[in-house]
């Protein structure tokens, strides 16, 4: 064969094994971008990451923005394990008549972020994340179911404060109106003596 015969063939074979070697570099980035969002590390995930940031390749994309998207999620996950323990240590709390307000009152916040993070973390389907949102769900009702009770109690308290401010009042009222009575009544016996006198 021609001697540029044979330089085309080397060249078309060298293509063709740096086009394997191409998508067997894309197949591995494919898999352990694949991994790393079943996993659910968030190490793992910004290191592949940024491994593969620039490899080319449609598949490559995909998996990249889909462990970009796991990663996201993954620092959502760390707020929301940090809220789960703030409210699970709320509610392990005990509360009284003096202190149902207070205890109603301090727990209101962090209940809101757990809450409010349980909210970013719907429809966010992944294994790894599907039971650390179930724990705190549990948290944040028992918590609020707690609060709740504390809420009602101090409400319930403060009823009874007022009733018993308003009748106190209503007493008050009648002792007075009782004295000014006696009062009426004495000057009047008193006027009457002076008369007879």
């Amino acid at each position: 064969l021609p001697l540029e015969t044979l330089r085309a063939i080397q060249a078309a074979v060298e293509e063709g094994l740096a086009a394997c070697a191409r998508l067997a570099e894309q197949k591995a980035a494919v898999d352990a971008l694949t991994k790393a969002v079943a996993k659910g590390d968030g190490a793992v995930l910004a290191r592949v990451v940024a491994q593969y940031e620039s490899l080319p390749g449609d598949a490559v994309r995909r998996a990249r923005d889909a462990a970009r998207d796991a990663l996201a999620v993954t620092e959502v996950r760390e707020e929301l394990l940090r809220h789960k323990a703030a409210c699970a240590k709320l509610e392990r709390e005990s509360w009284k008549d003096a202190t149902c307000e207070a205890y109603a009152k301090k727990t209101e916040g962090p209940l809101l972020e757990l809450e409010k993070t349980l909210a970013r973390c719907a429809g966010k389907d992944y294994a790894w994340l599907r039971k650390d949102v179930g724990a705190a769900s549990a948290t944040a009702t028992k918590l609020r179911a707690k609060r709740d009770k504390a809420a009602a109690r101090a409400q319930a308290i403060a009823m009874e404060k007022l009733a018993s401010a308003e009748r106190a009042r209503v007493l008050a009222a009648q002792a007075e109106a009782r004295a000014e009575a006696e009062a009426k009544a004495r000057r009047e016996a008193e006027a009457q003596a002076e008369r007879r006198r």
